[in-house]
């Protein structure tokens, strides 16, 4: 008789209409856990993630627009619906990474009367991502009250843990530590696809590249004032990929810098590996971050990563000077200086390329997808009646 597979319900999160790094820690995740024998399926909430997610892979859409508190209205039939997979499916496990996501699995699992362990996550600095936000100490509260529900409590970096034992009383039992990962064959295989954009045909001056969502986190502002400076020394090109609420300020920003003729927005790109592999170099602007994913995938490419030292994450996967350069928060002097200093110096170029290449080895998928793999039968193991 043929044993029955763990069967795990993958739910991405839901946070902005664009798919973050979040999403893609999941995604990264799906195919290793097939390969390691679990049942897997997926919950996508945004019609761009379905064709991320592998086609050989049961998947279930439950859409949700995010933007207006009016579609907080949406939660009692996202939660219905959810709660019918759960009683339909029967997983053993629900794995998500976000705690609005975990708020919705949690009262779908409670509607459904589930038994199956939830493995939750937080990819982000809470304390600087709620500053300022509406309804900050609610949001806060209900971080404290969700987290500890779930069976284990998955963090990318080590900053992170002591973050959330620090600031959000976790129970430190719960809290695991495991790398963000990265699909190097993937990676290897798109990277190699042509651009398809003008500025990597003619290649009469450099192009920087950033990919992230248009927001206060990632901090594009201080990207273009940092380029203008760049493109005050020296000709220079940028290409910003990804969605986000600023882009409008973003391209306003660029316009009023004088450089928008050399900036261009070229929106979610499926496959922002073929722009990685050509750029001269990749800028990460963050405020904060948990471990970019963005970051271990430019390293795979090949691409020098200039990166703002903001916690947690950065610091985790780059060493200054060896695989990539790190540069103060807000500072778009010391940001512009790194990006001329890699432009104009062959020998770090190349070292960076070379450490970095073997740096994002570390972040395989498959062996990132091992360790929560113990972190999830560790769980069921938990929940299982002696």
């Amino acid at each position: 008789m043929t044993e029955r597979k763990i069967k795990l319900l993958v739910c991405l999160p839901y946070l902005t209409p664009s798919i973050g790094g979040g999403a893609m820690v999941l995604l990264n995740l799906l195919e290793p856990w097939a390969e390691q024998g679990f049942d897997v399926q997926g919950v996508y909430f945004q019609e761009r993630a379905k064709e991320l997610i592998p086609a050989r892979l049961k998947s279930h859409a439950l859409l949700k627009r995010v933007g207006s508190a009016r579609y907080y209205l949406e939660y009692p039939g996202l939660i219905r619906n959810l709660a019918q997979i759960l009683e339909r499916e029967r997983p053993d496990a629900l794995i998500c990474n976000s705690y609005q996501t975990l708020g919705l699995i949690l009262a779908a699992k409670a509607l459904a009367r589930s038994r199956a362990a939830v493995i939750a996550g937080e990819q982000n600095n809470l304390t600087l991502m709620l500053r300022g936000a509406k309804w900050s100490r609610l949001r806060a509260g209900l971080i404290k009250f969700l987290d500890p529900r779930a069976d284990a409590v998955i963090v990318p970096a080590q900053g992170l843990r002591e973050h959330l034992l620090r600031d959000f009383r976790l129970p430190a039992s719960k809290i695991s530590v495991i790398p963000n990962p990265i699909a190097l064959g993937r990676i290897e295989r798109l990277m190699k696809e042509p651009a398809g954009h003008p500025w990597f045909e003619k290649r009469d001056r450099p192009v920087l590249l950033n990919t992230g969502v248009l927001d206060g986190q990632k901090n594009q502002k201080l990207l273009l004032q940092a380029f203008a400076k760049v493109r005050a020394v020296r000709p220079a090109r940028c290409i910003i990929l990804g969605d986000g609420p600023l882009r409008a300020a973003l391209e306003a920003e660029a316009k009023a810098l004088g450089a928008a003729e050399d900036v261009a927005f070229l929106g979610f790109q499926s496959n922002p590996y073929k722009f990685m592999a050509k750029a001269d170099a990749f800028i990460l602007s963050s405020n904060y971050e948990g471990l970019p994913v963005v970051v271990l995938e430019a390293l795979a490419c090949g691409c020098p990563v200039i990166s703002t030292d903001c916690d947690f994450g950065p610091a985790e996967a780059i060493e200054n000077e060896k695989n990539g350069l790190l540069v103060p928060v807000g500072n778009a002097v010391a940001l512009s200086d790194a990006v001329l200093k890699v432009l104009s110096d062959d020998g770090l170029r190349q070292r960076l390329i070379d450490n970095g290449r073997r740096r994002a080895q570390d972040f395989s998928q498959s062996a990132v997808a091992a360790r929560y793999s113990e972190t999830i039968n560790a769980a069921l193991k938990a929940k299982t009646p002696l």
